[in-house]
């Protein structure tokens, strides 16, 4: 294992003591408040008819059912991914967010294997899992890297939903590591690609120096 990877599972363990720390009644006050923020977003960019592509959430993770069950009675279409047996993301169309989800291969919740598929060039918007991320959009996740071989298959905007003691000051990555563009806590949403374009246009105003 690498210093960097070292970093990495230190950091996972830190996250997972601070979410478990908070009291039951103050993360779901935590989940509400980041479900209202996601659907303000989904209400002002992504219309009836738009695809957006989401994941069933694990208990250390923000409650985020409701917005799925939105997209399913507004109109959008929901797509989530089912894990196969050779550890790849296959993405299939909800219709019916009661009777559509079935437990996996990995006793994590998915859609049913019979779905219909969802084109990738189809998806506007990606809602990706994570263990923590940057301020910067860098993404750090359970370490199966599921996410960091899809994102890049896509042309959508990438949102991460996620409890504000998961967005920290310094991430480590490593060069297969990919980036979301948007973070959504209870507290604020973070446009994590304008201040990627600001240090990279300051990295070249310093580099002219």
């Amino acid at each position: 294992m690498t210093d960097t990877q070292d970093k990495k599972a230190a950091l996972r363990r830190e996250i997972s003591k601070k979410i478990a720390a908070i009291p039951a009644a103050k993360r779901a006050e935590m989940d509400q408040q980041v479900v209202e923020l996601t659907l303000d977003l989904l209400s002002r960019y992504f219309m009836p008819g738009s695809t957006v592509m989401a994941y069933m959430p694990l208990k250390d993770e923000p409650d985020i059912t409701e917005i799925l069950a939105h997209c399913v009675e507004a109109d959008v279409n929901l797509a989530l991914p089912r894990v196969a047996a050779s550890g790849e993301l296959s993405i299939h169309l909800v219709r019916d967010f009661s009777d559509d989800i079935v437990k996996g291969l990995y006793g994590v919740s998915e859609p049913r294997e019979m779905l219909p598929p969802v084109r990738r060039e189809n998806i506007d918007l990606v809602i990706v899992p994570g263990r923590a991320f940057s301020a910067r959009g860098d993404r750090m996740g359970r370490g199966k890297g599921y996410y960091d071989r899809l994102l890049p298959t896509l042309d959508a905007t990438r949102a991460a939903l996620a409890y504000d003691c998961q967005v920290v000051d310094f991430m480590p990555v490593e060069s297969h590591d990919e980036t979301v563009d948007i973070i959504l806590t209870p507290s604020r949403m973070i446009d994590s690609e304008a201040q990627r374009r600001l240090a990279a246009n300051q990295a070249r105003r310093e580099a002219l120096t």
